[in-house]
């Protein structure tokens, strides 16, 4: 059904690239959109999104190829809140504040990692992969001590197409099925689960929405990218978007390719072709380099604006 869901919008995006190619014009907006910049610096412009998104949304905390084998462990930091996601001995993904329940210490650094369980590098008290608290150092000198009260304190995550999505606030639920509103669907048809992880590079920048809305559009690629893989590209841009999530793809010669082939040789790599983006802070841009390979951007917003 998903494949299927993915035909229908490459149809759709084979008329608009014939009739760019026709005439040279691309479907434009019913009038030109500003942003303000204010919008990039103002810092409670900043705090309303650190509160009411990234501390309420689903976020994208990592991917299924990060943390594959029981014991294999993700710790990292995100608008302040310190975490960790680990994958138990039931296979099953759990998200825990990295944060002692003793006396708030960072139980292991950010990063990658596998391990049997987890211990404070303070007083060594010891938590399984589940986030129970399974040891005290001289237990007899604290009294009685109940340990179910005592684990690491949990975040809602799940797993799904491969991704990892989770919340940063404990308590707060996912809904994932409204959030998505059916993008996962077709975000299954990538394959993430089965790829592949080569490595990461973090990138200091500005306020976020810099980088990120530079995914929104294509209108930077023939210049920006100009001495690697831009000149493939032109500035034009189609669209599709499932709430507040989006697709975007050139109206170019891979789609026209498609043309005189049977749908049913459609290759998936040139149907999930363009650049994915998951609100508020992921691109998933996807590239037939000899090979299917994704590019994958986590966009975090620092500590002030």
């Amino acid at each position: 059904m998903s494949r299927e869901k993915l035909i229908v919008l490459a149809r759709e995006h084979i008329k608009y690239a014939l009739e760019y190619e026709k005439s040279g014009k691309n479907v434009l907006a019913d009038d030109v959109f500003r942003i303000p910049v204010t919008n990039y610096f103002d810092p409670g412009r900043w705090e309303s999104e650190m509160d009411l998104i990234f501390k309420r949304v689903p976020l994208v905390l990592g991917f299924t190829v990060e943390v594959p084998k029981a014991g294999d462990y993700k710790a990292m930091e995100v608008a302040g809140v310190p975490l960790i996601l680990v994958r138990g001995r039931d296979d099953v993904i759990r998200g825990f504040v990295n944060m002692c329940s003793h006396r708030g210490a960072q139980i292991v650094d950010n990063g990658n990692g596998s391990t049997r369980s987890f211990s404070c590098p303070y007083h060594a008290w010891t938590y399984n992969l589940t986030g129970d608290l399974v040891a005290i150092l001289d237990d007899q000198d604290f009294g009685e001590v109940d340990t179910s009260c005592m684990g690491l304190t949990p975040l809602n995550v799940e797993e799904r197409v491969g991704i990892i999505w989770g919340s940063i606030t404990p308590g707060v639920e996912l809904h994932l099925d409204e959030f998505l509103a059916g993008y996962d669907e077709l975000l299954e048809n990538h394959g993430l689960g089965d790829c592949v992880f080569v490595g990461r590079q973090t990138i200091e920048g500005p306020n976020w929405k810099v980088a990120y809305d530079g995914y929104l559009d294509f209108y930077h690629l023939p210049i920006l990218h100009k001495d690697t893989f831009g000149p493939d590209y032109n500035n034009k841009s189609l669209f599709d978007h499932w709430g507040p999530h989006q697709r975007v793809q050139g109206p170019d010669h891979r789609l026209l390719d498609l043309v005189n082939l049977p749908e049913e040789d459609w290759s998936q790599t040139r149907l999930v072709s363009g650049v994915w983006t998951i609100f508020p802070h992921i691109s998933i841009a996807s590239f037939d380099a000899g090979g299917h390979i994704f590019m994958i951007s986590q966009l975090f917003p620092g500590s002030d604006p």
